[in-house]
């Protein structure tokens, strides 16, 4: 599974971006975007039920993981494109996407605006507008190194070894910004009505970041898709309940 010793960098413009490959080229592809100050190896749950029949892909997010942050403020568009850079790099023209939180968020915006380029869309625990978050707006206006290291303490210890350029302050505060990003660089909002893909979302039944109303409001939005909750899982769904979260996510895709 993917372990931060096996793959390679991607050099965009300003950042280098780290990746890896997993199984069988000839497979189909299938991409797994990470959440928020997280990194590929979180999603390994879900990586190993489906290794032996795709080809997988993970990639770190600028910023997270071992890849650099770059010169510019973080948003979702960035890591559209970042996303975009990745797929030409390896000539890969469609891939089903599977993304947890952020990474949902960057796969609605890719499903939304280069729909010729995704096959299947799965988003964990993800909102398609800022005003969704809004209950954890006064959260994320707390998020600092000190409250994380009280809060996350494994996610810290992993940001500071793996990252080749530890900026942990100014990364908080990008990210302030970025989880209330309404404008037409952050979340997708509307956009996601011209989503084609068969698209399958997800929340754990006792995620506080995404509200079961929230997400039905997105499903209605997407004319293809199902909505399915986790039970006994809050927004980490992959970590807090894979069992049930790979036989919904194996049953998704050989149905369609």
């Amino acid at each position: 599974m993917f372990d931060h010793k096996s793959g390679a960098y991607l050099q965009t413009e300003d950042a280098k971006l780290y990746y890896e490959t997993q199984g069988n080229p000839d497979n189909p592809p299938l991409l797994f975007l990470h959440g928020g100050l997280r990194h590929m190896v979180t999603l390994n749950p879900l990586a190993q039920s489906l290794a032996k029949d795709f080809y997988l892909i993970g990639l770190d997010s600028r910023g997270q993981g071992k890849s650099g942050l770059g010169d510019n403020p973080l948003t979702y568009q960035m890591m559209e494109e970042d996303t975009l850079a990745l797929l030409s790099h390896l000539n890969i023209n469609k891939v089903t996407i599977i993304g947890h939180s952020d990474g949902g968020i960057i796969a609605y915006r890719m499903a939304a605006r280069h729909r010729e380029r995704v096959a299947h869309l799965i988003t964990i625990g993800s909102r398609v507008t800022a005003e969704q978050g809004k209950p954890n707006w006064e959260e994320f206006m707390c998020l600092e190194p000190k409250l994380m290291e009280k809060n996350m303490p494994e996610l810290v210890k992993d940001y500071h070894r793996l990252s080749p350029d530890p900026r942990l302050d100014q990364l908080c505060v990008m990210f302030r910004d970025l989880w209330m990003d309404g404008s037409d660089c952050g979340h997708p909002g509307e956009a996601v009505r011209s989503i084609v893909a068969p698209s399958l979302l997800l929340r754990g039944s006792e995620d506080g970041f995404l509200s079961a109303v929230a997400l039905q409001d997105n499903q209605m939005m997407i004319s293809n898709s199902v909505m399915t909750e986790i039970p006994d899982a809050k927004h980490d769904v992959a970590l807090e309940n894979p069992e049930h979260t790979n036989s919904v996510i194996r049953n998704f895709l050989s149905t369609q």
